[in-house]
């Protein structure tokens, strides 16, 4: 997880290199931001064999907005 307190940071910033060594592990296995300004970025891997969809989940989701961004061989979308 990474906390961006200025809400300025952009996924080209935080998917780089500079960034790998500013995200921390959560410290629980569902992480609970409770009320902020900040913007959280978090990053994990998919390692599957299943061809099926699935699903990220985020409850209790309020106000602001929740953007979710693949990298690819191709880059990020």
């Amino acid at each position: 997880l990474l906390e961006d307190p200025t809400q300025q940071l952009g996924i080209t910033q935080v998917s780089s290199a500079a960034y790998d060594r500013q995200f921390v592990p959560s410290a629980t296995t569902i992480p609970d931001f409770g009320h902020t300004d900040s913007a959280w970025w978090a990053r994990f891997q998919l390692q599957t064999a299943q061809t099926q969809a699935g699903y990220l989940v985020l409850e209790r989701v309020i106000g602001g907005q929740t953007n979710a961004f693949i990298q690819s061989p191709n880059g990020i979308q």
